[in-house]
């Protein structure tokens, strides 16, 4: 997943996402009603209802780390194109 762990993103849209996107992280589903954030810069596991847990379940969600590449060369095209714009 990707999204933004230094705000509070949970009212974000996904443009916001997109853009003021910073890190990624992972989020494994433990059964179909069950999931935690792992966040492996800081090597904790981040369970729902823990203190700022939420900003770790929203996000744009990837399937692969070639999703999450793709992404970013898309993302960084982009930024070059609309530099200029207005």
């Amino acid at each position: 997943m990707g999204g933004n762990i230094n705000e509070n993103v949970t009212a974000w849209n996904y443009r916001q996402l997109v853009n003021e996107g910073n890190h990624a992280w992972v989020v494994a589903k433990l059964s179909s009603t069950e999931k935690v954030a792992i966040e492996t810069t800081a090597g904790v596991v981040i369970k729902p209802g823990m203190k700022n847990a939420s900003v770790y379940f929203k996000g744009i969600e990837f399937d692969t780390p070639a999703q999450v590449k793709r992404f970013e060369l898309l993302r960084k095209k982009a930024r070059e194109v609309c530099s200029g714009c207005q």
